[in-house]
């Protein structure tokens, strides 16, 4: 018997859900079991034979049932002996030698190839290891772990019958996407909760309909929302017109639930960053009512005061008959994308250049205008204070950090730039604070103290920008470069940094790859001491991560378990593995 998985299941999936999907495309399985968790669903089902997978998996895999794009493939058992993995749901601004460095810590990496799902046109790292055993250890160490703030998704690689691996191969495209599409700039829309229901229809039936006709990928975020929401988002990914065309069919179906069940009118909601509205507005709001005069709709943005620092989005308002509302959005987006396109072209060159590889919405955001739905890097996860957080992040107000970074006194001049100007744009993307110490305090010193102070994210940032350019301007040679990190603690947490025979400091030097060193003089009564870290920079952000988290967690303990009685319990991702997002 053949064991088949079928993974990223709505959680109202059942048995009978998947019994019913299998008969129709053809399929016989037995035992289907299907097991809920907190945060996943999934299911396993006997197949008689190999066929029956390659079909099963060839058939479903991709399929959108109830607004979740399922993931078909062999079961765990049938696929352990390979030494190859693949990665993905990785951060669009990763780079190939940033993968190869994280995949390295579990082993030795005899390649890494770099490409792309036919089925999200997200970017996937095949990395290929000595033995199947570094394999299973990356697999296990690697899933779900949270990388420049997106969970990766890390699975072995399984070869079918000769072929391709299943993200090169040339089967139909169930998400409906065109293969050359942008996904920069999405459409994002607000519906009526609901109306979510009659959006994907039995068993998914008519949003996967509308991904079919329109040839765009639908993303329903049921999850995502507040819980109580009397919203929730929509965000299509695909080219312009296709984007148009899956939302005008997400309104038919709106208004013909609304007509049966006598809701009266269903405006268009779409979702807009602040920092391009009040271009979409128009000076005495003359742009805005050129598009209201030409689709003979009315259209109204929300107020510049429902924005806050978590949710920098305001709601575009669209009313009239079905056809005018589509053009509206039509071109109210086509609006939006020429200000966004705008926006990343008017960005400092010397700082795209410093810093290749790196997504131009994550530097957006860097400089404070990070449009949201594009899934950011720097865009996390979870509930929020007001009705639209969830979907785009939301943490409480970020604690300031500090951490001195030891530059080689003779990359100091490239990292300031001539006349301070690269220093100063590695400042304005990452919204962190730098002081370089003056060459004075030691003029023989063979290394320079950066001391960087702001957000975790911008540290995270400002970290990165200033390893890239050492990298680029060639101070390590073809290496990575290996700094010396140092940050400061209390020295009653010492000893939680340690762990039980050193238990606690030995597995995040495993997990990193870096050295951490701790102070030696015990004798000291300063009541902070310095642990540095030394490593390449994914290498000593893990780390920083790690001890901070140990940090954080000895804080909360402290407090009796909580701030405000809330559970601050960390992500499945973050327990096992701390990294610099």
């Amino acid at each position: 018997m053949y064991k088949l998985y079928i993974g990223n299941l709505d959680q109202e999936v059942n048995e009978r859900t998947l019994h019913s999907l299998f008969e129709d495309q053809g399929l016989t399985v037995s035992n289907i079991l299907v097991k809920h968790k907190p945060r996943r669903c999934y299911a396993f089902a006997d197949c008689p034979d190999q066929t029956t997978i390659d079909r099963a998996i060839d058939s479903l895999n991709g399929y959108n049932l109830l607004g979740a794009v399922m993931n078909v493939e062999p079961s765990m058992s049938r696929r352990r002996r390979s030494n190859k993995i693949q990665i993905r749901n990785v951060a669009a601004h990763v780079s190939k030698d940033e993968a190869q460095t994280l995949a390295a810590t579990f082993g030795t990496v005899q390649r890494i190839d770099q490409g792309t799902d036919n089925n999200t046109e997200e970017t996937v790292f095949y990395v290929t290891y000595e033995t199947p055993e570094q394999a299973q250890q990356a697999v296990a160490q690697l899933n779900e772990y949270e990388f420049h703030k997106a969970e990766l998704k890390v699975d072995f690689v399984v070869y079918r019958n000769n072929r391709n691996n299943r993200f090169n191969n040339n089967r139909g495209n169930y998400s409906g996407m065109d293969r050359n599409r942008s996904t920069d700039f999405p459409l994002r829309m607000l519906v009526p909760a609901e109306m979510v229901g009659a959006i994907i229809g039995k068993q998914g039936q008519t949003i996967r309909k509308i991904t079919q006709n329109s040839r765009a990928r639908v993303d329903v975020l049921r999850k995502e929302t507040m819980p109580g929401s009397v919203e929730k988002a929509i965000i299509i990914y695909g080219a312009p017109e296709n984007c148009t065309n899956a939302c005008k069919e997400i309104m038919k179906v709106m208004v013909e639930e609304a007509q049966k069940t006598n809701k009266g009118e269903v405006p268009l909601k779409i979702l807009a960053h602040n920092n391009l509205c009040g271009r979409l507005i128009g000076k005495q709001g003359q742009v805005i009512k050129g598009i209201m005069e030409e689709t003979n709709t009315k259209a109204s943005v929300s107020s510049i005061h429902d924005i806050s620092l978590h949710n920098m989005d305001r709601v575009i308002t669209i009313r009239g008959s079905l056809d005018d509302m589509s053009e509206a959005e039509s071109k109210i987006s086509a609006k939006l994308r020429i200000c966004c396109e705008h926006d990343m072209n008017s960005m400092n060159p010397q700082a795209m250049m410093m810093s290749p590889g790196m997504n131009h919405m994550s530097m957006m955001h860097g400089m404070g205008g990070g449009y949201p739905g594009m899934r950011n890097p720097m865009m996390g996860g979870g509930g929020g204070g007001n009705m639209y957080q969830g979907m785009y992040g939301h943490n409480p107000m970020p604690t300031t950090e500090s951490c001195i970074l030891h530059i080689p006194s003779t990359a100091v001049g490239a990292i300031i730039g001539t006349g301070g100007q690269h220093i100063k744009n590695v400042i304005q993307m990452s919204g962190a604070t730098i002081k370089v110490a003056d060459r004075d305090e030691d003029p023989e010193a063979a290394e320079r103290k950066v001391t960087i102070t702001g957000t975790p994210e911008a540290q995270w940032k400002s970290h990165y920008y200033l390893f890239e350019k050492l990298k680029m301007e060639g101070f390590f040679g073809n290496d990575d470069p290996r700094l010396r990190a140092e940050i400061s603690v209390p020295r009653s947490m010492v000893g939680r940094i340690i762990g039980k025979g050193g238990k606690n400091v030995r597995e995040i030097q495993r997990v990193s790859g870096a050295i951490v060193k701790l102070p030696e003089d015990q004798t000291s009564e300063e009541e902070e001491v310095p642990v540095q870290i030394l490593g390449h920079f994914h290498a000593s952000q893990v780390a920083q991560r790690r001890i901070r988290a140990l940090l954080q967690q000895a804080q909360v303990q402290q407090q009796g378990g909580g701030v405000g009685g809330q559970n601050m319990q960390p992500r499945r991702g973050n327990a096992r593995m701390q990294n610099g997002s």
